[in-house]
């Protein structure tokens, strides 16, 4: 069990991630579906090194929105801006009155247009913001420990409920979850904001976020016919925004 787990986080830090990870023979499309659980794990560790330089520029007397934007910036380093690239391109499909299979040609399209770049850029100073409206460091590592393990739990939920709107590509290649795969990512996700903020903070994110995706999947399936490797990075990012939005009006 314990060397199973082990590989899952390996699997999903190998991908969600540009650290140097190496793994031990083949992975299958089975093994790197199960890796979806592991995937809050991951985002606890991402979370938790945007946390750490955050805290390191306070510590130097750094503004709070400075030091937000470079523990930000250090998590898209970390991660290869790997969601934000997807909700980069998901926002020019949306923003193209075409049909369908235009969009999604628009999304598989590595050049960004003005609607994405827009939303690259409200969507880092809205997450500064909020970041910097915690201001207290314990304040903020909760928050981006919170936010990026239940992001990247949300894409295991995703997969199981939708389908891939094409057959090849990083959606695809998701595989289709089992419900233990899903009970286990989302409660990770929920213990560790248990663990990092209170039960009345945790129920409400709940809450939220649920609605959201329910929202999000719905506009996905109707537009797009089902989800992508584009729409699972902006959801993710979405999520991450709605997370830490909450933390700073709570």
């Amino acid at each position: 069990m314990l060397k199973e787990w082990s590989r899952d986080l390996a699997l999903a830090l190998e991908f969600l991630t540009r650290l140097p990870i190496t793994l031990r023979g083949y992975s299958d499309a089975a093994e790197r579906t199960r890796a979806l659980r592991a995937y809050p794990l991951a985002g606890l560790l991402i979370g938790l090194a945007g946390g750490a330089i955050y805290a390191l520029a306070i510590w130097v007397s750094l503004p709070p929105l400075v030091s937000a934007l470079l523990a930000l910036a250090t998590m898209m380093k970390l991660t290869g801006a790997l969601h934000e690239d997807g909700l980069a391109d998901m926002s020019d499909a949306l923003g193209a009155p075409v049909e369908r299979a235009r969009r999604l040609e628009i999304m598989h399209d590595s050049r960004i247009g003005t609607a994405g770049a827009l939303a690259l850029i409200v969507t880092v100073a809205v997450k500064a913001a909020a970041l910097a409206e915690l201001a207290e460091i314990e304040e903020v590592v909760a928050a981006l420990i919170i936010a990026a393990a239940a992001s990247r739990a949300v894409l295991s939920l995703a997969a199981f409920f939708t389908t891939p709107a094409r057959s090849d590509g990083l959606g695809a290649a998701m595989g289709e979850p089992s419900g233990a795969v899903v009970l286990w990512a989302c409660g990770l996700a929920v213990l560790i904001s248990l663990l990092f903020s209170s039960f009345g903070f945790t129920f409400a994110l709940l809450g939220l976020i649920a609605l959201y995706c329910l929202v999000f999947l719905i506009v996905v399936r109707k537009v797009f016919g089902g989800y992508t490797g584009d729409t699972m990075g902006a959801l993710q990012q979405t999520v991450d925004v709605l997370v830490l939005l909450t933390a700073a009006a709570w």
